[in-house]
């Protein structure tokens, strides 16, 4: 999950959190539920029903101290992962405003097309920790 986390375009892991915030929240559904349910939080990935069986089998193995969804702990949880997600809508704006005012001039075109470099989502900084490439963009600025 940490090369989920680190990626800029995870929102899928931070819905996904949403929806699970914790182990108990995952095993409360039988296994085929459990995929039923989470199945299009994940998006597009080439083994998804693997990666969500084996997140359901890790759920099973943890032994983090349960949580209680009603507690103030999860509730704080969820407003970070809202917190996040609104950063991710905000860089996706930046780069269509960034896209509409210089799409047509050549350096940026030249720039979106260094590899490593390109958009903001795929510079080198935003493989740092972080959701949605926020620490590279503020590393950036």
């Amino acid at each position: 999950m940490q090369r989920y986390y680190s990626s800029t375009r995870a929102e899928w892991l931070l819905q996904f959190l949403l929806a699970f915030p914790t182990p108990a929240t995952i095993t409360a559904h039988t296994p085929d539920a459990f995929l039923t349910a989470a199945w299009p939080l994940v998006g597009r990935k080439v083994n998804k029903g693997r990666m969500l069986a084996d997140l359901y089998r890790t759920a099973q193995e943890s032994i983090g101290l349960p949580v209680a969804i009603d507690t103030p702990a999860i509730a704080m949880f969820r407003v970070v992962l809202r917190e996040l997600l609104a950063l991710c809508s905000l860089r996706q704006q930046l780069e269509q405003d960034a896209t509409r005012v210089l799409g047509d001039q050549p350096d940026f075109q030249r720039y979106q097309s260094v590899p490593g470099v390109g958009r903001l989502s795929r510079s080198p900084s935003s493989r740092r920790p972080g959701m949605c490439g926020a620490s590279a963009i503020i590393a950036n600025s």
